[in-house]
């Protein structure tokens, strides 16, 4: 039977030619197009690596008519946790001001954050030393990779000389010693920004208080991250400790005998409290971990619902993009789609030609004992056969087309600027259109599928002619 029904395929080859050709372009529309999407949205998520992690979300207060500030407090944090699909929350509250190393001094940001939190965002990573642990005692903090070379003698003239400026690009070989041994060199962290410097009397002849400092117990030099991830360039500290530096800032700034308001290390106004007691910690920011990338707008959603403003690394506009891209893909598809019920037409209509100048032929069949469900089958195999050569056709095309406009991406050094656009850092090193196995068998599935409706109403006909009539048929 498959004999005779690929005989018959080849039997007028100008007319199935003509035939197979709408099942050919309709297949290669949705391959090319589809394989586009995939491509695509793969490169997206390779750049999406540059701009961090998508299930990160980053709270911080909203302000009111009056200009004052959102609570970000252990309240908050508490109401956060209970939030669907979030995995881990840590408030963070920064302290600033100088760090001095014997001759050398800089100025830093220290974050204090919880140390599962560290491990949950990958900041846990130590070249040199030990991570952060709760037995440690004093104030133990572990450097950025980046952080280590910001220190410079203060008493040069050309003080920035001392300075190096980490960039992760560059080899691993370029990256110079830093002034300072942090893991075995005393370090000494203030909130008076003169700290370090060499002082001078007033006007009045009178010598300045000597600043207070808080040793610090540098316990590691975290890994680099290539990627310029945030821990490249961040001192990180127990969060318990960072709310002890807060509160003796605010001791100094004589906060809990008058009450007055203060201004935090980090220049954002701060709460006073009266009545000899410590002023509520306000937290910088709150970081937020969720479950999944899927997840992330939602639960942003049901952050800001608590009065504060939330921001999730970029997600917003990722999903956008992704939105867009689909859309397109999904356009393209159904036309390739449309293309193919306009095919399956022409198929059915060369089947029933087939028919009208075979009736002699079926006649012949039916005489000799050919059941009708088997002369059904034979039209369906040929119809079949037509959607299935389309296919295989048009897959054949598409993967062409494919990948010669991979080669024309990679070859045209930013020649192509929409496509540049789109794949901005990654099309020398990326496939813009991807033709996986299962779209190839998916496409061969819907042609071969395509073929085989088209012939069923002409394999009708067929098994319905009269014998005696279409014997006589010339």
């Amino acid at each position: 039977m498959l004999r005779m029904a690929l005989r018959n395929f080849l039997r007028r080859k100008t007319r199935t030619i003509l035939t197979t050709l709408g099942i050919v372009i309709g297949t290669m529309c949705i391959v090319v197009m589809f394989s586009l999407g995939i491509g695509i949205s793969a490169i997206l998520e390779e750049s999406f690596k540059y701009m961090g992690d998508m299930t990160t979300i980053q709270v911080y207060p909203r302000w009111d008519e009056k200009g004052q500030p959102s609570a970000m407090d252990d309240d908050l944090v508490a109401q956060i946790e209970r939030i669907k699909n979030v995995r881990i929350v840590s408030p963070e509250l920064s302290i600033n001001g100088p760090i001095v190393s014997g001759k050398y001094k800089m100025y830093a940001n220290i974050t204090g954050m919880r140390i599962e939190a560290m491990e949950a965002w990958g900041f846990n990573k130590i070249r040199r030393g030990e991570m952060l642990s709760y037995e440690t005692e004093g104030y133990p903090v572990v450097f950025g990779f980046g952080r280590q070379y910001e220190f410079y003698n203060p008493s040069k003239n050309n003080w920035w000389m001392d300075q190096y400026w980490f960039d992760p690009s560059q080899p691993e070989e370029d990256w110079p010693e830093p002034n300072v041994n942090l893991l075995e060199d005393k370090v000494e962290f203030s909130f008076d920004w003169m700290f370090g410097e060499k002082l001078m009397p007033d006007e009045n002849g009178l010598m300045p208080k000597k600043p207070i400092s808080y040793k610090l117990n540098v316990t590691g030099i975290l890994e680099p991250d290539l990627n310029y991830g945030e821990q490249n360039y961040t001192i990180y500290m127990r969060l318990e400790d960072a709310i002890k530096l807060r509160r003796e800032y605010e001791k100094q700034q004589g906060q809990s005998s008058s009450g007055s308001s203060f201004d935090r290390p980090d220049g954002m106004p701060g709460k006073g409290s009266s009545g000899g007691r410590d002023s509520t910690i306000s937290y910088d920011n709150i970081r937020v971990k969720v479950t999944d990338a899927e997840a992330t707008t939602d639960v942003i959603s049901a952050i800001r619902d608590l009065g504060v403003e939330a921001y999730g690394s970029n997600i917003e506009y990722i999903q956008e993009m992704r939105r867009q891209i689909d859309m397109v893909s999904t356009m393209f598809g159904i036309m390739g789609v449309v293309t193919l019920l306009v095919s399956a037409l022409g198929i059915a209509n060369t089947m029933m030609t087939s028919i009208y100048e075979r009736t002699h032929e079926i006649g012949v069949m039916k005489v000799l004992g050919c059941k009708l469900a088997d002369l059904g089958k034979l039209f369906l195999a040929e119809a079949g056969m037509i959607g299935l050569a389309g296919g295989i056709v048009g897959c054949g095309i598409a993967f062409a087309f494919s990948g010669g406009l991979n080669y024309l991406v990679k070859n045209s050094d930013g020649g192509i600027p929409i496509i540049g656009m789109i794949v901005w850092g990654t099309a020398a090193d990326s496939e813009i259109s991807v033709v996986p196995l299962w779209l190839v068998a998916i496409s061969l599935a819907i042609a071969a599928g395509i073929g085989l409706v088209a012939g069923f109403f002409p394999a009708r006909r067929a098994m319905k002619l009269s014998a005696l009539d279409a014997i006589r048929n010339e």
